[in-house]
């Protein structure tokens, strides 16, 4: 009978771990917020440890956004370029980054379709960057004070 039992434990518990490792992991839905909300997870980007973590950037309503990453001790800002819109102010961006005094590359993106740039805010400090994430993205895509971001974050 203890044996049995043991084994019944055994299956559970790899049971378990195939789902847990092989189930597909639930997505959150992006968040209202302002740029002012962006802090929370800028800190959050900053202290992740998982392999891949990100908080995209979006306007409620608009197909415009951008990404920020952690990487190699500063944030960045990834602007993918494969839709006509983003095409259209890839320039805009590019004047941008350099008046701000940011270091900007062209990468080109995984499935080889398109390229985006990625953007460098020279900081890893969360206060230091989100003034220049605000500068660039109301900028860039000429948004108003009012309006609503919408935040999906992976961190």
């Amino acid at each position: 009978m203890g044996v049995l039992i043991i084994k019944i434990i055994i299956v559970f518990n790899l049971l378990f771990v195939c789902l847990y490792f092989f189930l597909p992991k639930k997505r959150n839905k992006p968040v209202a917020g302002s740029f002012r909300s962006l802090e929370k997870y800028l800190d959050l980007l900053k202290k992740s440890d998982l392999s891949s973590p990100y908080v995209l950037i979006g306007v409620s309503g608009a197909e415009d956004f951008v990404q920020c990453v952690f990487e190699e001790e500063h944030f960045k800002l990834g602007y993918p370029v494969t839709t006509e819109r983003q095409r259209s102010l890839v320039d805009k961006a590019k004047s941008l980054a350099k008046a701000e005094g940011l270091l900007l590359k062209e990468e080109q993106t995984a499935d080889k379709e398109g390229y985006y740039l990625d953007i460098d805010l020279g900081t890893g400090d969360v206060h230091a960057a989100l003034p220049k994430i605000e500068s660039f993205y109301r900028s860039l895509f000429s948004i108003s004070d009012d309006a609503v971001l919408e935040i999906d974050a992976q961190v």
